[in-house]
């Protein structure tokens, strides 16, 4: 978005669901820890979709320099916020299923430290294990 709105090319989003859309949970990232997996003082599970929060990162000029994106959101037909939608393809090798998708937001907190949340496992973010502890 940055790169649009810095060259003046404009950004179309052809919105998608989010399996955690419709609600908001987990702490709000402070200013101090932003970085590349978490640019913007959100919570981790923002109650979004991917093209609601595009549109709320260029409205509320949270892109560098306070750019502003000429941003055109395509909105799905049908979508209903508090309906679940099957994920019909992993959206990351290590979310397999909608188990691992759901528990994700919690466990995804754990990496790296050393305790394992069973990446490159046939269940990942289905448990937790530490060489040597029980948890």
């Amino acid at each position: 978005m940055e790169a649009g709105a810095e060259n003046n090319v404009e950004i179309m989003v052809l919105d998608r669901p989010n399996p955690h859309d419709g609600y908001i949970d987990g702490p709000v990232l402070k200013k101090k820890w932003e970085s590349f997996v978490g640019m913007h003082e959100v919570p981790v599970v923002y109650g979004l979709t991917i093209g609601e929060y595009g549109k709320m990162v260029n409205g509320e000029k949270w892109l560098k320099n306070g750019v502003h994106a000429k941003y055109t959101l395509i909105e799905m037909q049908n979508y209903h916020k508090k309906q679940r939608y099957a994920i019909l393809d992993k959206p990351s090798p290590n979310l397999p299923n909608d188990q691992s998708i759901n528990l994700y937001p919690s466990l995804c907190f754990f990496e790296g430290t050393q305790v394992s949340v069973g990446r490159g496992t046939d269940i990942p973010f289905r448990f937790m294990a530490h060489h040597g502890q029980k948890i």
